[in-house]
């Protein structure tokens, strides 16, 4: 189905969209009043969220709330801007991370945009539990994404320079993220580190300075970011010219990103594990029974093969129930798509293994250690600050 502007303009014989030459903005001067006149109206849109003003930035306000350890920078006019260097914003964003791991930016190009503003905000700073995406083109976003990979051989030079080369097997180069519309974005590098993850973009300035991009890419860049830094990363971004300096470039890596000895090994490999593939018969007793003579050979991974409703749980139940009486540290985890079958498998759980522990957080091994139950878009997201160790035994739907 075509856009609305489209099937108008087809109808009224204009030049269509794509010939079209792009709107261009009026530049938005130092001094103009712009900025001054929603300062009161995004200060308290901030305060009723629990933030209180920091302090003004180069493109626009920083507030914060130091019960949550949060912080929130909001850009004005950031897309007009024609004094911002690309360089200044990198660095004072940088600094800004860095000192603070949960800072989230969100961008106001016009009086309109402060509407819906504190629902953004909320979505990613409240931590809400929920399995639904939000909309990633609220106020105008674009479909389109500005995810190029500049001057990889430099950062890797450099990045080698700073930590010594045993610690590239740290990075990951273009890193799949799902973000908080479930759509795939990629991560130039991702550094796992003790600290948690850190992502690391490589940015061209025709590529991604707010000026050049224009609101509605630039928009989308920040729900890219914001969903990376209400999952737990920190994000620092560089561009070619920040990178020029050698010396100060490795400073700020070293600054941060921590010492080598905390970074994570990457594994490069893809974990091969050949399945058990059966359907149920008669009766549950059949899968269970196939399940215990598969595992005597050494095959651990079963793939249970029936219609909807006919009793796959119980099976996975009372197998975990029978492996629990002869490994009391047991634990498990169960995968499911959607929150509402997240609660209904908590309930059954808790129905047939009463004396165990069920919930929607990591349950440490334990005698009385039961499921972990998470949708897979939570699991996908928080995946860093689980232990190896979260689900021994495993079951997903």
């Amino acid at each position: 189905m075509p856009h609305p502007d489209q099937s108008q303009q087809s109808r009224l014989g204009s030049t269509p969209l794509a010939q079209q030459p792009p709107v261009l903005l009026p530049a938005l001067e130092v001094g103009t009043d712009f900025p001054t006149n929603l300062k009161p109206t995004l200060t308290g849109i901030l305060r009723s969220l629990g933030y209180t003003q920091a302090r003004d930035l180069h493109a626009g306000l920083l507030f914060s709330d130091q019960n949550r350890d949060q912080q929130i920078i909001i850009d004005l006019g950031i897309c007009r801007r024609t004094d911002l260097e690309y360089i200044d914003y990198t660095r004072e964003q940088n600094d800004l991370m860095g000192r603070c791991r949960r800072t989230l930016r969100f961008a106001i190009e016009t009086p309109g945009d402060t509407q819906d503003l504190a629902d953004e905000i909320l979505h990613f700073a409240a931590e809400a539990d929920s399995d639904k995406p939000y909309p990633p083109h609220k106020r105008g976003r674009a479909e389109s994404h500005p995810d190029p990979s500049w001057p990889e051989a430099r950062f890797e030079a450099l990045f080698t320079d700073a930590f010594g080369d045993s610690a590239m097997h740290a990075l990951r180069r273009e890193s799949p993220f799902l973000d908080f519309a479930k759509t795939t974005r990629y991560i130039d590098y991702a550094l796992l580190t003790q600290a948690g993850p850190i992502a690391i973009e490589l940015n061209g300035e025709s590529f991604h300075h707010p000026r050049c991009i224009g609101a509605d890419r630039y928009r989308s860049q920040l729900f890219k970011q914001n969903s990376l830094v209400a999952s737990g990363w920190s994000v620092f971004r560089w561009s070619l010219r920040g990178m020029q300096d050698a010396d100060r470039f490795v400073e700020e890596m070293r600054r941060f990103f921590g010492p080598p000895d905390t970074f994570k090994k990457t594994p490069h490999y893809m974990a091969s594990r050949s399945v058990g593939v059966f359907r149920l018969m008669d009766h549950q007793e059949d899968a269970l029974r196939q399940i215990t003579a598969k595992r005597v050979t050494g095959l651990n991974t079963f793939l249970v093969v029936q219609p909807t409703g006919t009793g796959k749980t119980e099976v996975f139940i009372e197998d975990f129930r029978s492996l629990k009486a002869a490994q009391p540290l047991l634990n498990g985890l169960v995968l499911v798509p959607t929150l509402t079958l997240r609660d209904q498998t908590c309930a059954r759980l808790a129905s047939r293994l009463p004396k165990l522990t069920h919930s929607n957080a990591y349950q440490p091994h334990s005698a009385t250690s039961g499921f972990m139950v998470q949708t897979y878009q939570q699991m996908v997201r928080n995946f860093q600050s689980f232990p190896p160790e979260a689900g021994a035994f495993v079951s997903s739907w």
